[in-house]
């Protein structure tokens, strides 16, 4: 593959190549002396590391011949390309902190230190070590792996005053993979408070603590230094002891930084950007920017994770369907004509990777089925399908079978499609015959379209008959995320029946008398505008005091019966959203003040307090995750904070407390927190319930330490006690989830079929979900969600 014509001269090599001491021209003569006298070991080590860290290009070709998609092109040449759009998506992603900025990490000194990221690049099966976990100075297994968390998050001094989100999930998740593949390695994660960020994750923090017994250590590290044998000793302080500690290997969970060209963005396209350098948007606009007709997605709009991300270019692109859903245009559609029937052979393909997404119950039946049919076809399957030695094997299937059609089962179809059928086109197989199919859809969803596949192949005709969609959907649950459901459905031409089992919409933002977002909006005001939207709008009919009875029919012709005062009614749609609400724990069924109830209240009401200017108390003691569970309702820390702020702002010399179970603010909340502490709110740990004492008028607040032995850590006197409730599912959610048949999680949220990649499908075809009924997060979130899952419904009804 080397060609001379590729091998490039470079004029701006930073260091030159050592020269090799030579004889003299007098001491060459009259002897057969080598003239080169070769390197010292000093100067050959010099010149060995001057070439590994070269990094040119040498032409050498190696690359060319690895890379299966051809995407190398060595004479390719620059060039602008000048596109004509009506529509800008910038979602140009996020840079990794950069850990040599913190020397004292040694990272790039010490071989053993390295970062999150490169450490799932060891875990992975196509990574530098096969998937075994290795560490990199001398190939050993590691026995001792260390976690040092909010490397270049969570720090003023380095511009970087909030949390990154995603850490603590991706050090829990690897932490867990290590015990799973190496039982007896210890595992350590230094911290300043976990954070597990999103759908389920709190139960992956119980998971790591309890069932693989990773230690959590809270402290500073403040500096680490490598032995002769490649070891780490990690320097650091807890309660305030310093303390030193040996590991094999340690890994630093770099944070999030707004991408590099972002300010060049910014200029270029006149949109505004916070001083983190993410963009900025508002919490009921989000992903717009001041500039019309450019929109913003991913994390370049802040720290979130995967989920997140999706939902958010789900978002944007409502948005874009409706700026250009009257704009003239035809996009010609090549299609092909369908094969009736082959003559020769199928081959079966599965990812054991997408299995993990179903229940065990689901997994075995599946297995069942594919075990079954390999009596009949060819049936191949691989941890993981996408990888080279796997794709190569099915390329060799199909030439050694002769096969004339394949079927791949995968975890995700969208994203692996493009890919297995490139790989097949190797083995001459046109794409057309090569079918993606997503695990995650579901069991009845992937076995139904199985056997269509085959029935197709053996020249059956499909068991169904395409049937007509109706072009309406019907959202249940009229809070912020239903309203914004309907009236971006309504934007894209549907039909919309919105339903709520109260007299009048718009759920907790009835209740709220300002919001956490930072924007001088007043919730009142926003909700009279919602309504007028939505009341004006003659696509949305709205039926109040209403709750779904039954629902029959199939995807897209669904037949739903709802009862309103009394009487019922019948109505027709194509898609379903599911956009309930949550309820609020009743805090008298852990604390009870029978003397003092007044002096007992719930953030809600405290924020009504503070906003009918009635604040009086010079002692607040908040408590918070009463009622928690197995997951982070999300929004309680920062509401105490923020009310917590308001108190500071009316009455500065007002003692606030809050006693916590772990501080769980995210992304740039955490400047709230900052100055929260700044202006001397305490926050005091206590992760064994308190417990609040009346005697007299007076109330009295224990802590405990953070043990089973309930020894007193600390007695507060306290004017009022704020109990910070947690969100808790509806208790419509069994009913509704039992009518739609579709499925809940342990907690009882709306389980969506891929928690990663498709946060708002149901495992009901035609059916969505979004806001608090999918799990408890902020109104932004919400409101993104709603677009995104107006998005998803619209075009699975639109869609033949």
């Amino acid at each position: 593959m080397k060609k001379d014509k590729f091998i490039t001269e470079f004029d701006d090599i930073p260091t030159p190549r050592h020269k090799m001491r030579e004889l003299s021209l007098e001491e060459r003569k009259l002897n057969f002396k080598e003239v080169e006298l070769g390197f010292t070991e000093e100067e050959a080590i010099a010149e060995a590391k001057r070439c590994l860290s070269c990094r040119r290009c040498i032409g050498c070709g190696l690359c060319l011949a690895e890379c299966d998609p051809k995407a190398i092109i060595y004479d390719d040449k620059p060039e602008t390309i000048d596109i004509k759009a009506d529509a800008i998506i910038l979602a140009p992603g996020f840079e990794e902190f950069n850990p040599r900025r913190i020397p004292e990490l040694g990272y790039s000194k010490f071989y053993n230190v390295i970062t999150g990221i490169e450490f799932e690049r060891i875990l992975s099966d196509n990574g530098p070590y096969g998937g075994l976990i290795l560490r990199p100075f001398d190939g050993e297994i590691p026995e001792k792996i260390a976690f040092i968390q909010c490397v270049g998050s969570r720090e003023e001094m380095l511009a970087a005053n909030y949390c990154s989100s995603i850490c603590c999930v991706n050090a829990l998740k690897n932490s867990i993979e290590i015990k799973k593949r190496l039982k007896n390695t210890e595992v350590k994660i230094f911290h300043r408070g976990i954070r597990p960020f999103g759908k389920g994750s709190e139960l992956l923090f119980i998971e790591a603590k309890e069932k693989y017994t990773i230690d959590f250590v809270e402290a500073e590290v403040k500096n680490l230094q490598q032995d002769d044998s490649g070891n780490i000793k990690i320097e650091y302080l807890q309660n305030n002891e310093e303390k030193k500690e040996k590991f094999d290997l340690v890994v630093l969970s770099t944070g999030i930084q707004a991408p590099r060209d972002a300010k060049k963005l910014s200029r270029m396209l006149k949109t505004g950007l916070n001083k983190y350098n993410f963009s900025i948007n508002k919490s009921f606009l989000p992903c717009y920017t001041e500039k019309e007709g450019v929109f913003t997605a991913g994390a370049f709009n802040g720290p979130m994770d995967i989920p997140s991300c999706i939902a958010e270019a789900g978002n944007v692109v409502s948005h874009i369907c409706s700026m250009l859903k009257n704009k003239k245009g035809k996009i010609e559609v090549s299609v092909k004509p369908e094969k009736g029937k082959y003559d020769g052979r199928t081959g079966i393909f599965l990812c054991k990777y997408g299995l993990k997404t179903l229940s065990k119950t689901e997994m075995m039946e599946f297995l069942g089925v594919i075990d079954e049919l390999s009596e009949a076809y060819p049936v191949k399957k691989y941890d993981y399908a996408c990888v080279k030695k796997s794709t190569d094997d099915i390329i060799n299937t199909i030439r050694e079978e002769n096969l004339d059609r394949i079927i791949i089962c995968s975890c995700y179809s969208e994203s692996h499609s493009g890919l297995f059928k490139d790989i097949s086109a190797d083995a001459n197989l046109k794409p057309e015959f090569v079918d993606v199919l997503d695990i995650n859809s579901g069991n009845g969803g992937i076995l139904s379209k199985l056997k269509t596949l085959l029935d197709k192949k053996n020249g059956k005709p499909e068991s169904k008959t395409r049937i007509e969609k109706v072009k309406s959907c019907m959202i249940i649950g009229g809070g912020v995320s239903g309203i914004t459901a309907s009236l971006k459905l309504a934007e894209l031409g549907l039909d919309v029946f919105l339903v709520e089992k109260k007299e009048k919409l718009g759920g907790r933002l009835i209740d709220s008398y300002y919001l956490i977002t930072g924007d001088e909006i007043k919730p009142e005001e926003k909700l009279e505008e919602l309504n007028e939207k939505v009341n004006n709008n003659e696509k949305i009919k709205v039926i109040l005091n209403s709750y779904i009875e039954e629902v029959k029919g199939e995807p897209g012709n669904f037949s739903v019966k709802i009862k309103s005062d009394g009487k019922f009614n019948e109505i027709k749609t194509g898609g379903i959203i599911v956009a309930i609400g949550t309820s609020i724990y009743r805090y008298s069924e852990d604390y009870a003040l029978s003397k003092n109830k007044n002096k007992g209240i719930n953030q809600y009401e405290l924020e009504k307090l503070i906003a009918e200017n009635k604040f009086s108390a010079k002692k607040v003691v908040m408590i918070q995750c009463v009622g928690a569970r197995n997951y982070c309702s999300r929004l309680c820390c920062t509401e105490a904070i923020v009310n917590a702020l308001k108190i500071k702002q009316v009455s500065p010399d007002t003692d606030i407390i809050v006693l916590h179970k772990g501080i769980r603010v995210f992304d740039f909340d955490e400047e709230l927190y900052s100055e929260a502490i700044e202006k001397g709110v305490k926050f005091v740990e206590s992760v064994i319930d308190p417990e609040v004492e009346e005697e007299g008028e007076n109330i009295r607040v224990k802590v405990f330490e953070n043990d089973k032995k309930k020894n007193v850590k600390a007695i507060y006197d306290a004017d009022l006690v704020v109990f910070n409730v947690a969100s808790i599912p509806s208790e419509d959610n069994k009913k509704i989830a039992d009518v739609l048949n579709v499925s809940l999680d342990k907690e009882m949220f709306f389980k969506e079929i891929d928690p990663l990649l498709n946060p708002v499908e149901l495992d009901r075809e035609g059916i969505f979900v979004c806001g608090m009924a999918h799990y408890p997060k902020t109104l932004r979130e919400c409101i993104i969600q709603a677009n995104a899952a107006a998005e998803k419904a619209f075009l699975f009804i639109t869609n033949p």
